[in-house]
């Protein structure tokens, strides 16, 4: 048998799953799943944990042909893999392994032991191994974005500005809905919001799961003056 090993990181974990992870049950939802480890290991091993702490996770093997994310945690608990949706037992020597069964560049980790469920780990392709215990902090909300006015091309009404490139703007109407564009490459925006108007919107830039505070604009592009003004930047 061959053995090489390279690296990867966490995603959020699926809840169809969460009651299995957190009692510590056994499941087959992965080939690499392991065989469960005494319950009584598992019991006083709980009694003892205040808080469970999140996997380690050290990379990839492949062994015989197949790629596997393996890392550390343990004995007893569960470690819950995702995207893979694979739920693995961490066995008696604090390993745990699951297998990569489609291309997947990032992945997230949760432990569960004795009716707690971990923070998750996180681990991308190419990353250094995540230890055990080690939860990295949330990514902190983006700063809001950057509302230049109303620019008229194509015959269409443009609310445009400026933000964090690959970010979701969204621009919210009047009683429901939103209107939703990109941050291109080049940190510009755009959002059509042609013959319309709103007497309070909320501006705001999503990404990385994290959405920033709002900045307030009114706007009319109907070209009726009963609308207000075509732009006005309430508060930044």
């Amino acid at each position: 048998m061959t053995r090489t090993t390279t690296r990867i990181t966490t995603a959020a974990v699926s809840c169809c799953v969460a009651g299995l992870l957190a009692l510590g049950a056994a499941a087959p939802a992965s080939a690499a799943t392991s065989s469960a480890a005494d319950p009584g290991t598992r019991s006083s091993v709980a009694e003892t944990v205040a808080g469970t702490p999140s996997p380690g996770i050290d990379g990839i093997e492949v062994r015989d042909g197949k790629r596997y994310l393996v890392g550390t945690g343990i004995p007893g608990a569960n470690a819950l893999v995702d995207p893979l949706n694979a739920l693995a037992r961490v066995q008696s020597d604090g390993r745990w392994s699951a297998e990569i069964r489609r291309d997947v560049t990032s992945f997230s980790v949760r432990q569960g032991l004795g009716g707690l469920v971990s923070s998750p780990a996180v681990w991308n392709l190419g990353d250094a191994p995540v230890p055990a215990g080690a939860t990295p902090p949330p990514p902190a909300a983006p700063d809001r974005p950057v509302v230049e006015g109303i620019r008229h091309a194509d015959g269409r009404s443009w609310l445009v500005g400026t933000g964090i490139p690959g970010a979701t703007i969204s621009v919210k109407k009047n009683y429901a809905g939103i209107w939703r564009g990109t941050v291109a490459e080049n940190g510009t925006w755009q959002v059509d919001v042609s013959n319309d108007y709103v007497f309070r919107s909320e501006v705001k830039q999503g990404i990385n799961g994290t959405i920033s505070k709002a900045v307030l604009v009114a706007f009319n592009t109907t070209g009726d003056s009963y609308g207000g003004a075509e732009f006005q930047l309430l508060s930044s």
